[in-house]
């Protein structure tokens, strides 16, 4: 399960700037950005007229070093899905650090980590 945020509000990304910032150092090549959903591919939001890529899939993620689970107008479907608890779950016992934005902290609830 993902929701794409509506077009008329602001996207923002969360997490660690990978821009220059200290010292005009490269960012880590190390360090990767995804978007992960229920299945690898594009994933529309509720108007059907914005379209990001899902780099993977959640039978295609085992573990991850850090879990952001965001909030928003869909965080109540995620919250009744058994497969979406069940993954954020599973991943939280692989990673040190599992934290969520706005209603995210609902689904945390929903799958029983608050």
């Amino acid at each position: 399960m993902c929701r794409v945020a509506n077009p008329r509000r602001r996207l923002c990304e969360v997490g660690i700037s990978r821009t220059p910032t200290v010292n005009d150092q490269e960012p880590d090549p190390r360090q990767q950005d995804r978007l992960r959903c229920e299945t690898k591919g594009p994933v529309r939001n509720d108007t059907g007229n914005l379209a990001l890529h899902a780099d993977a899939g959640f039978d295609d993620v085992p573990a991850a070093d850090i879990l952001i689970v965001p909030g928003g107008p869909g965080y109540a479907a995620v919250c009744e899905s058994p497969r979406a608890l069940d993954w954020v779950r599973a991943i939280h016992e692989t990673t040190p650090w599992t934290t969520s934005v706005c209603t995210g902290s609902l689904i945390l609830a929903a799958a029983g980590l608050l």
